[in-house]
């Protein structure tokens, strides 16, 4: 009778230790999964921020270049430093993908020789 108990208790132990086992097996399946969700998501987010982020500095590029050309149209004068900027901001305009009347009234100012032409490295 003894034996018999002892196995009954065994067994139940093994049963016990293989039940704990698969559900601790299925948290951390699940956590794996919200995990990579999370990971997407996070990746989805930054992608989306990035691109805010362009469009304001391409916003923000355009609206310089518009008031610097209107102020040297205007024989407004700037000094050598502004100049340079300008330049600058037109190089990064175009790289984010602008180019529109501010190229058109640029390239006109310099056809005037208002502006001369540079190259920004």
């Amino acid at each position: 009778m003894e034996s018999i108990i002892v196995a009954i208790i065994s067994i139940s132990g093994t049963i016990i230790v293989a039940l704990i086992n698969k559900n601790t097996n299925k948290k951390v399946t699940k956590g794996n999964e919200f995990k990579e969700e999370l990971l997407q998501e996070i990746k989805r987010n930054r992608e989306e921020y990035k691109q805010e982020i362009s469009n304001h500095i391409l916003e923000n590029d355009k609206t310089y270049l518009t008031d610097f050309l209107s102020d040297v149209e205007a024989g407004e004068p700037k000094s050598e430093i502004q100049i340079e900027r300008a330049y600058e901001i037109k190089k990064e305009y175009n790289l984010l993908g602008g180019d529109s009347y501010i190229d058109d009234k640029w390239e006109e100012l310099v056809k005037k020789g208002i502006l001369k032409e540079r190259r920004v490295s």
